[in-house]
C-alpha cells in the first residue's frame, strides 16, 4: 500500500498552523498504526526529503477505549487506534477544530471533563436499580469522552460555557435514572435543562458519528424524559 499522508500541524499553541506531507508505504493498518510507523523512522523528512519532527499525537490504549486518538481523518472526526485504511491513496489528519490545539494533533479535552463535573453526574448514597433499564445504562457508561461528537454539532462552541453538547445526556442518563436522592436529581435535571436541552437544535447530527457506535439519539431521549419531563418508571 502506498499513501500519500498530509497532517495539518501546529508546534504550539501559539504557532501558526501549516500542513505537511509524508509518504508511507506498507501494508493496509489503523491511521494509528501509520503515525507510529512514520514516527519510527530514524531520521524523519517529509515527502520533499525536508527534515521532520515527529508528529504530536496521543494515545493511551489503541483498543477503542481512552477517546485519546480522536482526531479528523480525511474529513470525518474518528478514532486513529479504529480507523483502517487498506487501499493506496491519500490520507489527510488534523486536530479537532472544536478544542484548543496542544501540538500537532493533540487538543484540549478538559472542557469535557469540566462540562460533566458541573451537571453534578455523580450517585449519592441512595441508588435505585431495575433490570428493565440495566442495558440502557450500560450504553452510556461505555462513552469514552473523545469529542468526535461535539466536533460535528452546529451548537458546540468551546466559548459557549453553556452548552455541554450530546456527551452530556449520553452521561448524563446512568446517574439521572438510579438516583433517588431528590435534591441531588433536582439539581442534576437543573443544570441539564441549561447545559443541554435549552441549547440543542435537534440536527441529530451526534447520532452517527460516535465512534463506539452508542445510540446517542435514544439516550438523548431517555434523559430528556428523566431531566425535562419528570418521567421515571418502574423505580424500586
Amino acid at each position: 500500500m502506498k499513501l500519500k499522508v498530509t497532517v495539518k500541524r501546529q508546534k504550539d499553541p501559539q504557532s501558526p498552523p501549516y500542513e505537511q506531507s509524508f509518504l508511507y508505504q506498507g501494508e493496509g493498518a489503523t491511521v494509528a498504526g501509520i503515525i507510529r510507523k512514520i514516527n519510527q523512522r530514524e531520521n524523519l523528512t517529509d515527502i520533499n526529503g525536508e527534515p521532520a519532527e515527529k508528529i504530536g499525537w496521543e494515545c493511551g490504549c489503541m483498543l477503542r477505549k481512552c477517546g485519546a486518538c480522536a482526531m479528523i481523518i480525511n474529513g470525518r472526526p474518528s478514532l486513529a487506534c479504529s480507523q483502517y485504511i487498506e487501499a493506496d491513496g491519500e490520507l489527510f489528519l488534523a486536530p479537532l477544530s472544536k478544542f484548543p490545539v496542544v501540538r500537532d494533533l493533540i487538543v484540549d479535552r478538559e472542557h469535557i471533563f469540566k462540562s460533566l463535573y458541573k451537571a453534578a453526574l455523580w450517585l449519592d448514597e441512595n441508588m435505585g436499580y431495575d433490570e428493565e433499564h440495566h442495558a440502557a445504562r450500560f450504553s452510556s457508561s461505555n462513552c469514552i469522552m473523545c469529542g468526535c461528537c461535539l466536533e460535528v454539532c452546529p451548537e458546540f462552541s468551546l466559548g459557549e460555557d453553556n452548552y455541554s453538547g450530546a456527551v452530556l445526556p449520553v452521561n448524563s442518563y446512568r446517574i439521572a435514572d438510579r438516583e433517588e436522592e431528590p435534591q441531588h436529581l433536582k439539581q442534576i435535571s437543573k443544570q441539564y435543562q441549561k447545559a443541554f436541552f435549552s441549547g440543542c437544535g435537534q440536527s441529530l447530527s451526534c447520532n452517527k458519528i460516535c465512534p463506539c457506535n452508542l445510540p446517542v439519539e435514544e439516550l438523548i431521549v431517555k434523559s430528556n424524559a428523566i431531566n425535562v419531563w419528570k418521567r421515571r418508571k418502574n423505580k424500586k
